[in-house]
């Protein structure tokens, strides 16, 4: 005798699937978790790519919001993601930090190009001004605050090199 394991149906006749669901929580599972599918690839892209702490900071939480839903299905013994939400959840409090990290390291580089094309010393003081009060804003974000402390030094030694 099988039974669902999303609404515990049971019974002689009742017939589940790989999943171990029936078919009728398959066809909500099928409707329901494609757009969840979409934005968890779209978050992991984004996340991966983003120089906007901002954006990162969204997209963590977005991303955070879309483990849980597959969590539900997890917590049911319904495997959707592989690794498992559990595990990705603890990858990404794990590796919060080093994504705030990465993206600064990509402003940084995009920051040091663009302060080069600006035409007046006041504007390009203001725009690594703008990048180093960012830097101290997203400093509450991690685990470990000092770990933007290298990246603010080197924002600092471009501000002095430029306002000097």
């Amino acid at each position: 005798m099988a039974t669902c394991k999303n609404c515990r149906k049971s019974g002689l006749f009742t017939k589940v699937n790989g999943l171990g669901v029936c078919d009728r929580c398959n066809s909500i599972i099928n409707i329901e978790t494609p757009p969840h599918f979409r934005i968890y690839k779209d978050c992991c892209s984004i996340i991966e790519t983003t120089e906007n702490p901002e954006t990162l900071k969204n997209r963590l939480d977005l991303l955070k919001k879309q483990l849980e839903y597959f969590h539900t299905y997890e917590s049911k013994g319904i495997n959707l993601l592989t690794p498992s939400p559990s595990a990705l959840f603890q990858t990404l409090e794990s590796e919060r930090d080093s994504y705030y990290i990465e993206c600064f390291e990509k402003a940084f580089k995009t920051l040091a190009v663009k302060v080069t094309e600006l035409k007046t010393k006041s504007s390009q003081v203001n725009r690594i001004e703008k990048f180093i009060q960012l830097i101290d804003e997203y400093k509450s974000e991690l685990i470990d605050s000092s770990s933007l402390s290298g990246m603010r030094s080197r924002a600092q030694k471009l501000f002095d090199l430029y306002s000097a």
